[in-house]
């Protein structure tokens, strides 16, 4: 019932669509009939015969875009989920390795030279960036990428 829903959510547009188009049709054909049966209200029925005509088709199909995109956005999702490799559980067992420090890094216009301490960790090799006075506190060092925890040298 519930399978390929976007699928069936873009037929379901398309189906309103044309229905719609249908009673803006024979809406326009009454008018233009009425037109004939009541003279004196000869022009407004035409002009609501043509409205109905032109325009009731065209908003119903510009309407039905809306319903359609919402259809390929599920479709697309579940294609998606499809090919989605699966999420990498975190790294609860904490490996100790040690950190060798790079060279440099850009330094923003605010810090000062000393500030902090780049390192390279050695089981991701993210760079990661440490201040200089939470190295010093003896906190332990863990790399927020992969979860290793980290022993200084």
């Amino acid at each position: 019932m519930f399978d390929k829903i976007g699928q069936k959510i873009k037929i379901l547009a398309k189906l309103f669509c044309w229905f719609n188009i249908i009673i803006n049709i024979i809406a326009a054909v009454i008018l233009f009939i009425e037109a004939d049966n009541i003279p004196s209200l000869r022009g407004i029925f035409i002009t609501a015969g043509l409205i109905a005509l032109i325009a009731g088709p065209l908003f119903s199909w510009i309407s039905s875009f809306v319903l359609y995109g919402f259809g390929q956005l599920v479709e697309n999702s579940d294609t998606l989920a499809g090919t989605a490799p699966p999420v990498k559980k975190q790294n609860n067992n904490y490996k100790i390795n040690t950190l060798h420090p790079i060279v440099s890094r850009p330094k923003k216009a605010s810090e000062k030279e000393d500030d902090y301490v780049d390192l390279i960790c050695p089981g991701c090799k993210e760079t990661l960036s440490f201040e200089k006075d939470f190295i010093g506190s003896g906190a332990d060092l863990t790399c927020p990428y992969c979860g290793n925890k980290i022993r200084r040298i």
